[in-house]
C-alpha cells in the first residue's frame, strides 16, 4: 500500500513541475488595435498604456510562456473609475476604455498569480477643441436662441 502511494504522490508531483515549468510567463503579444488612433498598448519590457479620457482602443493580445507555448490569464485594470479593461468574447481580445484623467497599474493574471504590472495612462481632454470665440458664441446663442 505505502509503495502505490509513494508512486502515485510522486506522479502527481512530477505532472505538477512540469505543468508550472510550462507556464512560466514571458510577454504578451499585441496586435490589430483598433480605435483611438493615438492610443498605446505596449506590454514589452515595463510597458505603457496610454488612452485618451473618453476613448477606446481595442487589441488581441496573447499571453505566451517562455517555452512559447499560449498562456490563460487575464488582462485587469487596478483602477477601473481611470482605466476600464473588458474583454470581448473569449478574452483573446480586450478594450482599454479611458474614463477618467489620471494614472493606474494593469496587471496581467496568469493561473492566479500576478506576471506583469504595467502603467496606464488616461490623459485629460483639453476643455474644449473650439476656438474660444466661437465657443462663447455658441453658448451664449444656444440659450437665447438665434433671434434674440
Amino acid at each position: 500500500m505505502r509503495t502505490y502511494l509513494l508512486v502515485a504522490t510522486a506522479a502527481v508531483l512530477g505532472a505538477l513541475a512540469a505543468a508550472c515549468s510550462n507556464d512560466n510567463y514571458s510577454y504578451a503579444d499585441v496586435t490589430m488595435p483598433v480605435g483611438d488612433p493615438a492610443a498605446t498598448i505596449n506590454f514589452a519590457g515595463s510597458g505603457s498604456i496610454t488612452v485618451a479620457e473618453g476613448s477606446a482602443v481595442e487589441a488581441q493580445i496573447t499571453l505566451m510562456a517562455n517555452n512559447g507555448d499560449q498562456l490563460t490569464g487575464e488582462i485587469v485594470s487596478e483602477n477601473a473609475n481611470i482605466l476600464e479593461v473588458l474583454p470581448v468574447m473569449d478574452a483573446s481580445a480586450y478594450v482599454f476604455m479611458g474614463i477618467s484623467a489620471g494614472t493606474t497599474d494593469v496587471e496581467v493574471v496568469v493561473n492566479g498569480r500576478e506576471v506583469q504590472t504595467v502603467t496606464a495612462t488616461v490623459t485629460a481632454l483639453p476643455a474644449s477643441s473650439m476656438p474660444a470665440t466661437i465657443d462663447a458664441a455658441t453658448a451664449g446663442a444656444g440659450a437665447a436662441g438665434p433671434d434674440a
